[in-house]
């Protein structure tokens, strides 16, 4: 799959006996009673739209699958298996948005990636300042004395999200993922 141009979807759409019509249904020979797998797991098609071809490393496809299968693949099964790309390495994102309406947005991720393990650290905050244009006047006369009050309003929402989590590499086909 190295070097394949496009989506996952148009590589599918190049092997002779799937068809993919306008409405996003597969048929393997015309049966669209098809089950589709991404490294063994349900996916959609959806997915595998957005999903770069160049990141399959193959793509195995079952045209008469055993009783042992849901009777959602009765018409085939088609298992995407895409590369491990367990590169060592640091990355990190910076984002700060400012809006014209008084808010700010801002994201920091860090992600250490080494050959057993990767760890990922996100957070993620808001500032809002809500201008409320409202405005209260009060007098009161009675007996040669008066009181005015005026009320302007302002609400400020602050909230921020942290993410810290691990991926442990077992071996080739088991991970283990911790997130909180």
């Amino acid at each position: 799959m190295a070097g394949e141009k496009g989506t996952v979807l148009d590589v599918l759409r190049s092997f002779p006996s799937v068809t993919i019509d306008a409405n996003q249904n597969i048929f393997i020979r015309g049966n669209n009673n098809i089950l589709v797998l991404f490294d063994g797991m349900p996916t959609s098609l959806t997915d595998l739209a957005a999903m770069p071809a160049a990141n399959i490393k193959s793509i195995d496809m079952v045209t008469n699958p055993d009783a042992s299968y849901d009777a959602e693949g009765t018409g085939g099964i088609i298992n995407i298996i895409p590369k491990k790309n367990n590169v060592a390495g640091t990355s990190a994102i910076v984002a700060l948005n400012y809006g014209f309406n008084h808010f700010t947005n801002g994201n920091v991720a860090l992600n250490l990636n080494k050959e057993k393990t990767s760890w990922r650290f996100s957070i993620n905050s808001k500032d809002e300042d809500d201008v409320i244009e409202g405005h209260l006047f009060r007098a009161f006369h009675a007996d040669e004395k008066s009181i005015e009050q005026t009320v302007n309003s302002l609400a400020t929402t602050f909230n921020a999200n942290m993410n810290l989590g691990t991926t442990l590499r077992i071996n080739s086909r088991n991970t283990l993922d911790v997130d909180v």
